[in-house]
């Protein structure tokens, strides 16, 4: 086995913001290389278009998933889970012509509400 040099003290730091991910310290296993094999569905191939532009407007670490046609992305700051972003009837929206690029600003401007809302009072 080829140990991942991001692994050390039984976890990994592979990507900065990351939660440990769970390599094992197997460098083929490794989340941050960008030629993880998928099975090319339609699904897949929208996640890792929407991970890909998500990275474009958003520092924090992100998980996405698909379960029961609700998409959700986990955003990670400095390895915590800091909130998760919920979009229903995701099979739908992507059959009406939903670009990954389009969810992308929807979820950027979203977050930064949060953010915002988190750490600053609103001016009156």
């Amino acid at each position: 086995m080829n140990r991942c040099k991001y692994y050390k003290n039984e976890c990994c730091t592979a990507q900065k913001g990351a939660p440990y991910v769970y390599c094992h310290g197997d460098e083929t296993e490794c989340e941050t290389l960008d030629n993880i094999f998928f099975p090319e569905t339609p699904a897949s191939i929208f996640k890792h278009n929407l991970r890909t532009e998500l990275k474009n407007y958003v520092k924090d670490f992100t998980r996405i998933y698909i379960v029961d046609d609700v998409l959700l992305i986990e955003f990670y700051h400095l390895g915590t889970l800091s909130i998760t972003y919920v979009e229903t009837s995701i099979t739908r929206k992507m059959n009406e012509g939903v670009t990954s690029k389009e969810l992308a600003e929807k979820i950027y401007k979203w977050y930064r509400s949060v953010i915002l809302s988190r750490y600053f009072v609103p001016k009156s």
